[in-house]
């Protein structure tokens, strides 16, 4: 690692106002100190800890895309097995099916859940020269993990019974079936497996059940692992089983990522999926009458007013504005909370705001809010959604009258909504099903006013 060129380009992430110095010396100081393989994909959750939160680190990892210290991964997880099945370093490179070699499967990446965000250190100043990889999770259960530099060597003793068994290295991919017979051996039997520069020198073998001594040895790759576990793939490995990291749209509502990446988009052509999201939709009411009330100026001046408390308060509650149509604004969170959140917080201050105005100047919000699956695309060179879960959010907010908020039984339902409902006053919700433009059947919409 060129320590002084890693000093260099810190010394310029210093001069960013947002950065916190202290985070920058705690970050500093752990790449430092760090061994090659764990700074060579840095997970920023990796780093958290009581004094650190992911909101001080972040900035200091995307400021240093920015200046050269760092370059950002885009990773897709396979959810049967984990492994990294594409890496790239711009989202214009994602494609919307991935393939897994391990599992010999194709699979839609969730940006959700299977997309997970990385940093490593500009290649002028460490090049480790490794493919993109991660261990397998412990849902899977491993039941032998080796660790391999290249000329190195680990055994193991294991009991083993009948059943198919999977060997496999996460770093070059090499795999191998291993077979175990349901007559017990009467010693305990070896097997050596070595790892030669892409792929191990056995791909089958067969044995009987109970004591194994395993040897793994790796002859020629740069580094190596061996895990063994059963040849049993979970459909869908359960995100809550791994450690935190970073998601797509984690680090797509982070508000630092749109100012300094805006232009990071998909390709005019892809697509990913996010299993869900929930979208805000707002408008103004009357904003034609205001608009012929008080001249285009006026009018204009008070709905940027307007845009811009809806930002502060989205941002400061960690979603993100989609993007204007007129005077509405449509915007996306991780969460149904932190809406309601924002949602309360901008309109305590639009009340602010209309205090000292005339009735014509006064701004009245009517929103909807839904949550559900949607599709991220590019549209018009920033990301956007598309799908059904965007058409019933628009036409949930349609339905709204002047200060009300109406929702869906999927945001509903949700518990810590609920909860700040009641925190806020709300001890009643009303409940009424309704006809939505352009989407069959009833749809019960629950509403309250502001």
């Amino acid at each position: 690692m060129n320590e002084v060129l890693l000093k260099e380009r810190l010394v310029k992430v210093r001069d960013k106002e947002s950065a916190s110095l202290q985070a920058l010396d705690y970050v500093e100081e752990w790449i430092l100190k760090s061994q090659p393989i764990e700074r060579f994909q840095i997970n920023p959750y990796s780093l958290v800890n009581e004094h650190y939160s992911i909101n001080s680190i972040l900035p200091v990892f995307l400021y240093g895309v920015s200046l050269e210290v760092f370059s950002l991964n885009w990773q897709m997880h396979c959810p049967h097995c984990n492994m990294v099945t594409d890496s790239f370093h711009s989202l214009r490179e994602a494609k919307s099916i991935s393939s897994c070699k391990m599992c010999e499967r194709d699979y839609t990446p969730d940006f959700k859940d299977r997309v997970e965000v990385t940093f490593s250190l500009a290649k002028d100043i460490e090049d480790l020269d490794l493919p993109p990889f991660c261990a397998p999770p412990p849902s899977l259960n491993p039941l032998l993990e080796f660790a391999l530099p290249r000329g190195n060597s680990m055994e193991s003793t294991i009991e083993l019974e009948e059943g198919v068994y999977r060997y496999f290295c996460p770093i070059t991919l090499a795999k191998g079936i291993l077979y175990v017979d349901s007559a017990k051996a009467s010693n305990v039997q070896e097997i050596e497996i070595n790892q030669l520069e892409k792929d191990y020198d056995k791909k089958e073998i067969r044995i009987q059940s109970g004591s194994v001594h395993f040897i793994g040895r790796n002859l020629a790759a740069p580094i190596a692992g061996l895990f063994l576990h059963k040849n049993h793939l979970l459909e869908e490995i359960p995100v809550a089983s791994m450690k935190p990291r970073l998601s797509g749209i984690t680090l797509q509502h982070f508000p630092l990522f749109s100012k300094l990446f805006g232009t990071e988009v998909l390709s005019g052509r892809e697509r990913l999926v996010i299993s869900s999201v929930t979208l805000l939709f707002t408008d103004i009411t009357a904003s034609t009458r205001m608009y012929e009330t008080l001249g285009d100026v006026r009018a204009y001046n008070i709905v940027r007013d307007h845009f811009e408390i809806l930002l502060s308060e989205i941002q400061s509650k960690e979603g993100i504005i989609v993007k204007t149509i007129g005077d509405a604004v449509m915007a996306s969170f991780q969460k149904n909370v932190n809406s309601f959140d924002a949602i309360f917080s901008a309109m305590n201050r639009m009340k602010e705001y209309n205090l000292d105005k005339d009735i014509s100047e006064k701004v009245y919000l009517k929103i909807g809010v839904h949550r559900g699956p949607a599709i991220l695309v590019n549209l018009n060179e920033r990301l956007d959604y598309f799908g059904s879960t965007v058409n019933k959010a628009a036409r949930i907010q349609s339905i709204s009258k002047s200060q009300q908020i109406s929702f869906s039984e999927e945001v509903f339902s949700d518990k810590e909504v609920r909860s700040l409902l009641l925190k806020n006053g709300f001890n009643r919700v009303a409940k009424s099903s309704h006809n939505l433009k352009g989407i069959e059947g009833k749809h019960s919409i629950y509403q309250i006013n502001i």
